[in-house]
């Protein structure tokens, strides 16, 4: 009887991919890659959020007091309420102000850099509720801005005016559109792919009809037809 041989070596088992396959998966494609696949859709997003956070910033040169007396005119920004720049006329609500127009300035950086994050690392679906989060945030924050400047005309005991008011429509606009836009915008350049994918459909079915023309099986009539429909549609 012949014994067992033991020094066989058994061959070793494969490998797993897995986890170089999960590592693949992980890997996040490069930002002139990820950015050269967005859509025009995309791209009219990070648009219309771009500008809006620009106008957060560039709206607190909107004048949120402008007092008259005696002759003599003052102009109080929001960029002067940052500073403590805030006439004597409105020290009432100083501290309201003081609050609002910091608020607003914090989430202007804070929206610009979650729309960088949204450019270079957030998935499609993540980046689209960020913008659409600070397309909110900037609307509640402008409106904010506005009350600012309505609180300071009502403390004045002067003759005074506002232009706060001014920041917030541009910034409700700004999310109308963007609202507009995400809902109602196509993707164009996906819809160019379905087409093209579509002209590959009807040439690989006009190729079988013709097959099926050359052996007989159908008339060259009923060929042509075939091919009339394909190529209209």
């Amino acid at each position: 009887m012949q014994e067992p041989n033991f020094d066989t070596e058994t061959p070793a088992e494969p490998q797993s991919t897995q986890p170089a396959t999960e590592e693949v998966k992980r890997k996040k494609p490069p930002i002139g890659q990820r950015l050269a696949a967005f859509t025009a859709k995309q791209w009219v997003l990070f648009g219309i959020t771009a500008l809006t956070v620009l106008f957060m910033f560039v709206g607190l040169a909107f004048p949120v007091l402008h007092l008259q007396a005696f002759g003599l005119e003052r102009t109080t920004l929001g960029f002067d309420v940052l500073f403590g720049n805030i006439p004597a006329a409105v020290q009432s609500v100083a501290a309201m102000l003081m609050a609002f127009v910091w608020l607003q300035l914090l989430a202007t950086i804070a929206g610009i850099v979650l729309v960088v994050l949204a450019l270079t690392v957030f998935s499609r679906k993540t980046a689209e509720r960020v913008q659409l989060a600070i397309m909110i945030a900037s609307a509640a924050f402008s409106f904010l801005y506005m009350i600012d400047g309505i609180a300071a005309v009502s403390a004045s005991e002067i003759a005074g005016t506002t232009a706060s008011y001014a920041l917030f429509i541009l910034v409700a606009l700004f999310t109308a559109g963007h609202l507009v836009s995400w809902k109602l915008l196509p993707e164009t350049f996906a819809i160019q792919k379905r087409e093209k994918r579509a002209e590959g459909d009807a040439a690989e079915q006009i190729r079988k009809y013709k097959e099926l023309y050359d052996m007989g099986a159908i008339t060259e009539a009923e060929y042509e037809k075939k091919k009339s429909e394909l190529l209209n549609g």
